[in-house]
């Protein structure tokens, strides 16, 4: 089975095209989707998040907030570093045993993980292609402004610089246009990826 990645800059347009990708017949899972299920109410970390840093970070139906998490955590980097560097190895578990069971369920098939931070957690090795999405950075902002995210800036400062992620990628997708467009820029891309590794 063929191991794909994505990745990118934030509000790139990552799951959007993890979408199109899905509608093509490939299993698609998300690594920030996995974060949340660890962050439920009754799990281990969620009793972890909420000891750490009190009741201020549990939203009115008593789930973690991930906007009050994120304002404490952006803010103060060694609590980041703490933060990532116990939930990120969790989820990439999770996502290799995911890979594991769509290997056994089809082996000649093609599996792809979005993971935002691929580069930056050093997750970059053992696929058989990366994909980064890029946008417009003002595009990006506008979109992290209507989602209502807090600290964007410095979110998008921590982050590797999207010029940097797409030169170190097997292939990039320029997320600028309609989805027409990029949905015919991933098919291009799974026909070079099925005829060169296959």
């Amino acid at each position: 089975m063929l191991r794909i990645a994505v990745t990118g800059g934030i509000a790139c347009g990552k799951t959007q095209l993890g979408t199109l990708i899905q509608k093509s017949g490939v299993a698609v899972c998300e690594a920030d989707d996995m974060a949340h299920l660890m962050m439920e109410r009754g799990t281990e970390l969620y009793k972890v998040l909420v000891d750490r840093y009190g009741s201020d970070i549990v939203s009115e139906s008593c789930d973690i907030d991930r906007n009050k998490l994120a304002d404490i955590v952006f803010n103060d980097l060694p609590e980041l570093e703490k933060l990532t560097s116990f939930v990120h190895p969790a989820v990439k578990l999770q996502w290799e045993e995911w890979l594991l069971k769509e290997s056994e369920a089809a082996s000649e098939g093609i599996a792809c993980v979005i993971v935002p931070l691929l580069y930056e957690d050093g997750f970059a090795d053992d696929w058989d292609a990366v994909i980064c999405v890029v946008a417009p950075e003002e595009t990006c902002v506008k979109r992290l402004i209507g989602k209502g995210v807090s600290n964007y800036e410095r979110r998008m400062d921590l982050q590797m610089p999207m010029s940097e992620k797409a030169a170190r990628a097997d292939y990039v997708v320029v997320n600028s246009g309609t989805l027409e467009f990029m949905e015919l820029q991933w098919k291009r891309i799974l026909k070079n990826i099925t005829e060169t590794k296959v």
